[in-house]
């Protein structure tokens, strides 16, 4: 019987490590999402990644880091010249710790 409440005890705690996953992974989709709609000229591309084009063609994407901050990045050899202006818009609104 010790047996089988030390195999629920292992279950339930996976299972409360599955779901506090999953509200993370939603709580920071729904910081991107906020961010993304906040600046506005982003959209959501096939993927679910929120993007925006640069002037010079390269591809601005916002992403949730570990810790739940939101970041701007961009594809390239050469970064964005927004990158640093939004970083610092997210930062002031809130986004960034």
């Amino acid at each position: 019987m010790a047996n089988k409440m030390n195999h629920d005890a292992i279950w339930n705690a996976c299972r409360e490590a599955r779901d506090a996953d999953a509200s993370r992974k939603a709580r920071d989709a729904a910081r991107v999402s906020a961010a993304a709609l906040a600046l506005g000229h982003f959209k959501q591309n096939e993927s679910g990644q929120w993007v925006y084009e640069c002037p010079d063609k390269q591809t601005l994407a916002l992403r949730s880091t570990v810790n739940g901050d939101v970041r701007a990045s961009s594809s390239g050899v050469t970064t964005c010249p927004l990158v640093p202006r939004i970083q610092q818009w997210l930062r002031d609104n809130g986004f960034q710790s």
